[in-house]
C-alpha cells in the first residue's frame, strides 16, 4: 500500500472524500439556497418592531448628552485619522504606479479601499448621532452629504 492510498483510507474514514457525494445537484442547491437566506438576512433590512424617537431610545439604553458629545468627537476624530490614511495611501499607490510596482498598486489599491470603508463608516455614524434620528439610510447619509434635500 502507497503512502497516498494509505492517506485516502485515514482521510476517508474521518471526512467523505468521495467528491461525487458532497458535490452533487442537491448539495449545491441547498448550499446556493442557504447562502442566499443569508446574503438576505445580513443585507436587507426588517421592518421595525417599535418606534420611539432618538430621545427615548438614549432613555432606554441610558446614555446621557455627555456620552453622546464623547462618541461624536471620537467619530470625528476616526474620521480625520483614516481620511489622512486614506489620502497616504493614495500617494503610495500613485507612486507605486509611477514606479511600475503593480504588485504596489495593487497592495495600495486594496488598502485603500479598505481604510476609506473606515473613513466612510466612521463619517456615517458620526451623521446619525449629530442628526439625531433613527432609521437614516445611506442613502439620506449620501444626499445630505451632496447637499439633495431628502424626500
Amino acid at each position: 500500500m502507497g503512502f497516498w492510498s494509505g492517506m485516502g483510507k485515514l482521510a476517508g474514514g474521518i471526512y467523505d472524500v468521495r467528491a461525487d457525494k458532497w458535490i452533487g445537484l442537491g448539495y449545491l442547491k441547498n448550499s446556493l439556497s442557504r447562502s442566499t437566506r443569508i446574503f438576505e438576512e445580513v443585507l436587507i433590512p426588517g421592518e421595525a418592531t417599535k418606534t420611539e424617537t432618538f430621545d427615548e431610545a438614549m432613555k432606554e439604553h441610558g446614555v446621557s448628552e455627555q456620552e453622546l458629545a464623547d462618541q461624536i468627537n471620537k467619530f470625528t476624530r476616526l474620521f480625520w485619522f483614516y481620511s489622512f490614511f486614506t489620502i497616504g495611501l493614495i500617494s503610495y499607490t500613485v507612486a507605486q504606479a509611477f514606479n511600475a510596482v503593480w504588485f504596489g498598486v495593487v497592495m495600495g489599491l486594496a488598502l485603500t479601499f479598505f481604510i476609506g470603508a473606515h473613513m466612510f463608516r466612521y463619517h456615517y455614524w458620526r451623521y446619525l448621532l449629530m442628526k439625531r434620528e433613527l432609521g437614516l439610510t445611506p442613502k439620506d447619509w449620501l444626499r445630505d452629504l451632496m447637499g439633495q434635500n431628502r424626500e
